[in-house]
């Protein structure tokens, strides 16, 4: 199973976005259920992870920015002004940068 993760791990190392369709075909070939799962995912979102292995760009930051506003907002669910929510915005900045 390592040995299979490797391979996909190589693609982007290697930056082979050819070798994709090999390696799903290996791991197709077993019976780990994982694994074949993980293929199908990247199956159906073929192109975009074609792109991440060729492109440069990656949209890390901003999903980081994103998700961090989500926690935020799970946090204060419940109260209802801006204040609370510009009040736990600065200090989850501060803890950050302490961290």
């Amino acid at each position: 199973m390592l040995e299979l993760v490797n391979l996909f791990k190589d693609i982007f190392i290697q930056n082979k976005p050819e070798l994709l369709n090999e390696r799903i075909a290996k791991v197709m070939g077993t019976e780990i259920e994982e694994l074949i799962s993980f293929t199908n995912g990247i199956e159906r979102d073929y192109e975009a992870v074609v792109n991440a292995v060729c492109l440069p760009y990656s949209s890390g930051i901003a999903e980081g920015n994103v998700n961090k506003i989500k926690v935020i907002k799970r946090v204060i669910y419940g109260r209802r002004s801006f204040k609370a929510l510009r009040s736990k915005t600065i200090q989850f900045e501060k803890i950050q940068k302490i961290n």
